[in-house]
């Protein structure tokens, strides 16, 4: 369970991602931002069901290579969202160099458009992260959106955060973001956690009766 706020001039919104390992390479997701406020109008934002299919492990020189694809429901109310279906597919790519740790995501994502069809941009993130201490961790990204159409030109922002791991399994983050270019708040912050709920596959491993 990963769940964030994003606090800026004239925007504000609470952000959450449900994630359930289903096989040791498959994982099913759920998100959903339950609270946003723009420019005044407060609501519900889209939601977005999908899965993350690890498809290479890394190995040596190979990274692990895993597919997402995300399909957006128009849930959002008061003009907060698009008002339309819509789908993305992204490639990820990360790899391991002792404790530096790096990811690239690239992928297309389609916009349902009011009137029908579909338009299109192109999503590409560039991240590092490494730790500081045993608990604590800090990770930068630069991430942006490629022209969807007329009225959503492409984006840009350049994102720093540090990460601090309270417990096994509860890590809290806080950062901020800046804007390079685009459509969104010159500077926006955010923090979160994420909170591994449980491990049903070991709890039911333990109840399981001996042969």
């Amino acid at each position: 369970m990963e769940y964030g706020f994003e606090l800026a001039d004239g925007h504000q919104n609470m952000n959450g991602l449900l994630k359930f390992g289903i096989f040791k390479n498959l994982e099913l997701r759920l998100a959903n931002n339950p609270f946003e406020r723009d420019s005044g109008v407060t609501g519900l934002s889209d939601s977005g069901l999908g899965f993350k299919w690890r498809v290479v492990r890394q190995k040596g020189n190979v990274p692990t290579i895993s597919l997402l694809y995300t399909a957006s429901a128009p849930t959002a109310t008061q003009g907060l969202g698009t008002g339309e279906f819509g789908h993305s597919i992204q490639l990820l790519f990360s790899k391991d160099f002792g404790k530096h740790h790096f990811d690239v995501n690239e992928g297309p994502q389609f916009v349902g458009r009011p009137r029908g069809g579909l338009d299109r941009n192109y999503f590409t993130s560039l991240s590092y992260s490494h730790p500081i201490t045993e608990k604590l961790g800090w990770t930068g990204e630069l991430a942006g959106f490629s022209k969807t159409n007329a009225n959503t030109p492409a984006s840009m922002v350049i994102l720093g955060a540090l990460t601090y791991t309270l417990r096994p399994r509860l890590v809290l983050d806080a950062g901020a973001f800046v804007t390079v270019y685009g459509n969104q708040p010159r500077m926006v912050g955010l923090f979160g956690f994420t909170y591994a709920i449980s491990d049903l596959y070991h709890f039911h491993a333990q109840r399981r009766p001996a042969n």
